[in-house]
């Protein structure tokens, strides 16, 4: 039986400049974006968007996205902050890799919409030492978002303000430890602290922590077509309910 790609990370490697703003928005990269600034959607509906989808986190937990971004929201604290974790450490795993050299504006717009939804200004993507190449696409892709207004002061004219830092690793295996990549961005040796499955308080601010395959999937997931998406069993001609949308291995 012949299988049709259903890509959404990878949906602009068919393209010769996959990395590239034209190549992106060619793909309808950052509809999403705007229609969110546009006034269409607040920031409760989106997280209730991302509740209804399904979506988890991918770094082992499992934890439901929505409900993570939620708790971020109601927490208190006027300083909110968002983290990518790109420091894949396993052997031979380049998921994160990979999105960040050829499509680096879906992981930076899947970011940008939870830094809305859950009212945070500032955001990080902590990437290890040995992927120069993701850095440098990030990089570039950052700037034009700047430049084109996706990111920065008064985003399309909407009175959101985002920026975002990429943060090299120091190629500390520990550090895709959530609370270790914490003490490393803040300077401190990457060393595993107290942990919790939700939002990190007293850190300057609030954290709400993701990996960089939850982020990546935000801007196509709204909300059916991310479940309609799901792992498939021919036999039995169902999608799974318990764990529906994509993932990569």
């Amino acid at each position: 039986m012949a299988y049709e790609h259903n890509l959404v990370c990878f949906n602009t490697f068919d393209e010769e400049e996959s990395w590239t703003l034209k190549t992106y928005e060619k793909k309808n990269g950052y509809e999403s974006w705007r229609k969110i600034l546009a006034g269409k959607m607040s920031p409760d509906e989106v997280i209730e968007e991302v509740k209804a989808s399904g979506l988890r986190g991918r770094g082992g937990a499992g934890f439901p996205s929505g409900v993570k971004w939620d708790f971020a929201r109601k927490a208190p604290g006027d300083q909110k902050y968002v983290v990518v974790n790109c420091d894949e450490g396993d052997p031979g795993a380049y998921m994160d890799r990979s999105v960040m050299e050829g499509n680096p504006f879906a992981v930076l717009e899947g970011l940008m919409i939870g830094a809305y939804a859950i009212g945070a200004n500032e955001g990080y993507v902590y990437v290890r030492q040995e992927y120069p190449l993701a850095v440098q696409n990030l990089e570039i892709a950052i700037k034009k978002a700047e430049e084109y207004g996706f990111l920065g002061e008064n985003i399309l004219g909407s009175g959101f303000n985002f920026i975002v830092k990429v943060h090299r690793g120091a190629g500390a295996f520990i550090c895709g430890e959530e609370t270790s990549l914490l003490n490393s961005l803040e300077g401190k040796p990457g060393e595993e602290g107290a942990r919790s499955e939700l939002v990190y308080e007293g850190r300057k601010g609030d954290l709400v922590m993701t990996e960089t395959i939850t982020k990546k999937q935000l801007p196509e997931q709204f909300h059916m077509t991310y479940r309609s998406r799901g792992v498939y069993n021919e036999v039995e001609n169902w999608f799974t309910e318990k764990e529906p949308g994509l993932t990569l291995w």
